[in-house]
């Protein structure tokens, strides 16, 4: 009884995990609209590259507790959503040729990374 109580809550789990995953591929109401510079693309592209390896070295090297995984996988999926957007518009050509800038809007936990990773820090 024990073993089939475990395989019962592995299972749950499995699908609990499933359906945050489901709901975290989702952005949520805009809150923020940020304007790139094509000529920034380069560093953009340079830091979201550095982001995500950095991640992928803490996930192979570090020993996560469950809460801890889930936090990551909630970060690398906002992270991910911040990545498509700013792909999607770049490859669309959407943005002003003359002005060469094209906007993304953002969700707040979108504009929380964004902020994270190419707002200076202040103080």
């Amino acid at each position: 009884m024990t073993n089939r109580t475990t395989d019962g809550l592995e299972h749950d789990m499995e699908y609990l995990l499933l359906e945050l995953h489901k709901d975290w591929e989702c952005s949520g109401k805009t809150r923020a609209t940020v304007v790139f510079q094509l000529e920034e693309m380069d560093e953009i592209n340079r830091k979201l590259k550095q982001e995500i390896t950095d991640r992928q070295e803490i996930l192979s090297h570090e020993e996560l507790t469950f809460e801890q995984s889930v936090k990551l996988s909630k970060q690398n999926y906002i992270l991910l959503r911040l990545i498509k957007k700013i792909l999607r518009k770049k490859l669309k050509g959407d943005y002003k040729s003359m002005e060469c800038e094209f906007s993304v809007v953002l969700d707040k936990d979108e504009y929380r990374v964004f902020k994270e990773l190419f707002q200076p820090v202040e103080g």
